[in-house]
Order: structure tokens, then sequence, then C-alpha cells
């Protein structure tokens, strides 16, 4: 097509029909981003098992397989562990609170934050800290007090140039090393709090059934940018051809004379009947409509039919207004008793769930009815505007 000759019109529902490709592609680049940010490794859980075994709260049940898997949890693996995350979290919550509550009750070392590791100070805090472990006991911090002692001798033994400690050096050395303990437990205990609310936010993620389940989601929003592709290429076209097809949408309108003497100019008239025309009609009827204009809506060489499309609408219906439950409406049945677009064979009370088909099927429906859209309004002869 020569783009010379484009017209401004035309040029409008090819932007329109970039703007949806756009729209689609970044949908689901999207989906694909949240597909790999919604997973949960064996590692993952290992961590987080780990740090609450470490400070004393029930482990989360990990994998028993002999080797780490590569893959991810499935769905039906994510809602055990999650379940054994609900049983833990009151445990969790309780350490954290005692953690709060001990650090609280400690009085922060004056210059802790300036001392520097490699220092003979920075040093000794290290060993401290290896030598309680976790447990800040009075036993402990003597037994620990010792072993300094001991390993300072050993030192010295051995011929090692040491920088003895003074009494009030190792207690700040001691203090220090308790806070520092103290702190971690507690960023760790937030951690692990952290990380088992993706855990749960992860498995709802993927759950088929969930609102905020990602095919669903990638679904609405497709549906809504085809929505408003197909009403917005549609406006263009009745622009361009307006006497060849506004009679098909309003095949039983009347305008007056006098209503047409308010107007301006054609442009304004026309322009206010499309608009009248459309904003009351849902995307189903206009399928039918564009349909009956004559609009290839689907490839049936690939057997895929205009039905299909509607099918889509229906779903998404179900899916903004009940959850994604098939009601009254999606069950339509036409004047033979027959179900209008129950391809799927659903009872009333089913969950229309969005799996990857059937999300791979609706965007090749939908891109492959806007590439058509556009071919046929290309195709269409020229009709001038003017009365």
């Amino acid at each position: 097509m020569d783009k010379s000759k484009i017209t401004p019109i035309e040029n409008d529902i090819h932007d329109i029909k970039k703007r949806f490709d756009i729209e689609q592609e970044y949908i689901n680049r999207y989906i694909s981003f949240l597909e790999i940010k919604a997973t949960m490794y064996d590692s993952e859980v290992q961590e987080v098992s780990n740090i609450l075994q470490e400070h004393g709260v029930s482990k989360i049940p990990e994998s028993t397989k002999l080797h780490k898997r590569h893959e991810p949890y499935n769905h039906t693996e994510a809602s055990k562990l999650v379940t054994s995350i609900h049983e833990i979290k009151p445990f969790l919550n309780q350490a954290i609170l005692e953690a709060e509550l001990n650090l609280k009750s400690l009085e922060r070392p004056d210059g802790i934050d300036d001392i520097d590791a490699r220092s003979n100070t920075g040093e000794w805090i290290d060993f401290f800290i290896g030598e309680l472990e976790q447990d800040t006991s009075y036993e402990a911090i003597n037994t620990a007090r010792s072993n300094y002692y001991i390993a300072q001798e050993e030192a010295i033994r051995e011929g090692h140039e040491i920088d003895e400690l003074g009494t009030e050096h190792i207690d700040f050395v001691i203090k220090s090393a308790i806070y520092i303990i103290s702190e971690k437990k507690l960023h760790d205990l937030f951690y692990a709090r952290d990380r088992s609310i993706e855990f749960e936010l992860t498995e709802r993620i993927v759950s088929p059934e969930s609102e905020i389940n990602i095919l669903r989601q990638g679904f609405l929003l497709l549906m809504t940018a085809f929505d408003a592709a197909v009403f917005d290429i549609t406006r263009s076209i009745l622009q361009k051809n307006f006497f060849n097809l506004i009679g098909v949408l309003g095949a039983k309108e009347k305008i007056s004379l006098a209503r047409m003497g308010r107007y301006k100019s054609f442009e304004d008239f026309r322009d206010d009947v499309i608009d009248e025309q459309l904003r009351f009609r849902y995307l189903k009827d206009l399928l039918y409509v564009l349909s009956k204009m004559g609009v290839e809506c689907v490839d049936t060489s690939l057997g895929d039919k205009l039905i299909e499309l509607v099918e889509l609408v229906m779903r998404r219906n179900i899916h903004v207004h009940n959850r994604g439950i098939v009601d009254e409406r999606y069950l339509e049945r036409d004047d033979q008793g027959k179900p209008r677009s129950n391809l799927y064979n659903f009872k009333l009370g089913d969950i229309a769930k969005i799996d990857i088909e059937y999300w791979k099927n609706a965007n090749s429906l939908c891109s492959e009815y806007i590439n058509r859209l556009c071919t046929w309004a290309d195709k269409m002869p020229g009709q001038k505007n003017n009365p």
C-alpha cells in the first residue's frame, strides 16, 4: 500500500493497531516477568528453614528428594509449603517480639559502627561472636571469656604478637559481640518473615482459582486492550465510510432535520452519531455487527470461529464481575435452547480458569482479529464525508 495515499483516518486505524500490538507485547512480557518472579526453589526454602532452625523456631519441611532440584515448586508443593508456614507463623511472630525486646534492653556500644573488622578489636569481637553463637547467657559469656584467655595464651606460646586487651576493653568487645548477635538475630527473623510472606504471595499468584493468578490478570489486561482497540478502530472506520456503514449500526434510528441543524459541521454531526451508536454497545454485540458488515473475524482455515472470540468476552465478563465463576449470563442459550458460547461445557458455579493453552489461544485470536479488522478497513472503498 502506498503510504503517501493513506488518509489521516486510515493512519489513525494503523496507529490503533500499532498501539494494541505494543500493549499485547508488553502484557506478555509482564506475564513472563511475573512467572520468573513467582517461583520457589529448594535453595530459597532451605535458606529460610535454616534461619528459623538457627534461632529456635520450627523449621519448614523441605524437599525430601535426594538431590536438590533445578525446577521450581509446582502449585501442589507450594500449597503444602504455605500450609507449613501458616502453622509456624505464631512461633515466628513470638520469636520476633522477643528479639525486639531483647535488643531494646541492650545498650548500643559507642563507636561500634566505626570499628574496622581487620583491627585487633574487630578480630576479637568476631572471636566472641563465634564463641557465643546464639547463646548470650551469663554462663556462655563466662565460658567465652575463659576461652579468650586460653586463646591468648596459646597465641603467645606460638610466638604471635598480640595486643592484650584490658578488662574494660574485653567488656566492650563482649558487649559489642552480644549486640551484634542480637541485632543479627532480629534481622534474620525479619528476613525469614518477609520471605515467608513472599512464599505465600507466590503460591496465591500461581493458584488457578486466585484473584491475582498471573494468567488471569494477563487475560484481563489483554481483553481490556482488545476491547479498546476494536471500538477505536470501528469508530475510525465509521468516520471514513459513514454513509455506507452507519445504517448497519443504527438501522432503526431516525434523525430529524431540526437535530441536524444544531451541528456546525458535518464532521460534528457524524462524530456525534457514531459516538451515540457505540456508547451503549458491548464488545460482544459489536463483534456480531462487524461480522455482518463483512469482517472476516477469524482464520477459518485453522478451524477458528467467531464464537471463540465471543467466548473470550463472556469469560472476561465473569472474571470481572463474578470472580471467574460461571453464571447464567455466560450460559445464555439461543431460541433453540442451545448454549451460545459455552464452548467448554461449563456448569453453573464452575470456575472458568485461565490456563496456559487458553491464554495462548486468547492472544492468537485477539491479534488475528485486529489484523483482519484493519485489513478489511484497508480494502474498503473510500467514501466522501461531505453530503
